[in-house]
């Protein structure tokens, strides 16, 4: 169980920062890089970005539901 809570704890880090530098690159805040490039092409196609998909397997979803079940099981 503690391993779960560090992995979701982990990974909820990652998705808000990712979400943080994306706006702020749309914004014009920051550079934009490849990482945040394909993480928003992957966004804008409603798949799951593959750093987010290695850490949380789920069966083959979109990204809104993936967000939808991840959010469940962190609250």
């Amino acid at each position: 169980m503690e391993r779960e809570v560090t992995v979701a704890s982990a990974l909820l880090d990652q998705v808000r920062s990712d979400l943080v530098m994306m706006i702020e690159m749309c914004a014009g805040k920051c550079k934009s890089t490849n990482y945040l490039k394909r993480l928003a092409e992957d966004l804008f196609a409603d798949v799951i970005p593959q750093v987010w998909r290695s850490k949380y397997t789920v069966a083959n979803i979109s990204a809104s539901a993936w967000v939808n079940d991840f959010v469940k099981r962190v609250v």
